[in-house]
């Protein structure tokens, strides 16, 4: 007689897997859309195999509608590193494993990260690095993806706290209580690891769909492609509002319109000549509407507030208004 007992159908062996999909919250504004995610999970996660950590970015997709036929990518993070080559008995071999850029600007930048002229973007296989110490080390870097990783610059993703600390914890609940409004969100997540995406002129009272996916940086030992969470897990839906986008960016404060959207003393010096000196009229109101007046009058209440962000507490400012 044979005994046998039915399994789950999936196969319990993976070679690999994508990094964990993060969970979204999706804000409907005028003409557009705000999206919001924590990335503590996916930043987390580990290859099954090698246990390494290997998280690589997040990709934003968005389509008019609710079918999921028709994403486009609109935006994306992803971490500055590279895959190193080195040559061996004329033949160039992938190193096992990546490298962040500033791992490479200690290993090999002969002034360090501050070094001006080195780059590993500088080197690849028709012109590669040679290690002054050691004449026959020949090394080549390939960037991993895009690597973009400038979050309102180099990509559109920002930090929803751009100046929040990086928690040395591993969970939420070892915060001490005399550090939660340090470190956690009133929902209870890392500030560090919260980010959001914003879509502007769209189409008025039109249904929209957003995708938010976390992938990993692949392997080039493996030959492994890069691999990106499942669609399905991280993709949501909302219908715009009436009315014009205000042209405030992410958060109020960029009164000088920096490209960068930073905020500094010179937003302040900005502030205090619309206020006090010669009333020069603002590039845009929205942004010196710190303080969220309903009628968008700018005055000596959200002066109070950029002082107390730039100099005393160092609060948030908040989200424009839309």
């Amino acid at each position: 007689d044979t005994i046998f007992i039915t399994g789950d159908g999936i196969p319990d062996y993976r070679a690999t897997c994508a990094p964990n999909a993060p969970l979204i919250h999706l804000e409907a504004l005028p003409s557009g859309l705000r999206v919001r995610w924590n990335g503590f999970i996916p930043l987390a996660s580990r290859n099954i195999l090698t246990q390494e950590l290997n998280f690589e970015g997040f990709n934003i997709y968005l389509t008019e509608g609710s079918s999921l036929n028709s994403l486009t990518r609109v935006a994306s993070y992803d971490i500055d590193d590279y895959f190193k080559y080195y040559l061996n008995d004329g033949n160039w071999v992938a190193a096992k494993s990546r490298f962040y850029r500033d791992e490479l600007f200690s290993l090999y930048a002969p002034n360090g990260q501050e070094d001006l002229f080195w780059s590993p973007d500088n080197y690849n296989a028709e012109s590669p690095y040679l290690l002054p110490e050691h004449p026959d080390s020949l090394f080549y870097f390939e960037p991993i993806n895009c690597n973009a990783s400038v979050f309102g610059q180099e990509t559109a993703i920002r930090k929803v706290y751009p100046i929040s600390p990086m928690s040395h914890w591993d969970d939420p609940s070892q915060v001490p209580n005399d550090s939660l409004a340090v470190y956690l969100t009133n929902e209870g997540n890392f500030k560090f690891y919260e980010y959001h995406y914003s879509a502007s002129d769209l189409l008025p009272n039109q249904e929209y769909t957003v995708v938010v996916r976390s992938f990993d940086y692949g392997s080039m030992v493996t030959n492994a492609w890069p691999l990106e969470s499942p669609i399905e897990l991280t993709f949501a839906t909302v219908t715009t509002l009436s009315g014009k986008a205000s042209c405030c960016i992410d958060r109020t404060g960029n009164i000088d319109g920096d490209p960068s959207d930073h905020v500094d003393i010179t937003d302040l010096t900005r502030m205090i000549d619309y206020l006090f000196i010669n009333m020069t009229p603002l590039e845009c109101n929205d942004e010196a509407n710190i303080d969220g007046d309903p009628n968008g009058m700018v005055d000596v209440g959200d002066l109070t507030l950029l002082i107390d962000h730039l100099f005393i507490t160092g609060r948030e400012l908040p989200y424009c208004m839309q």
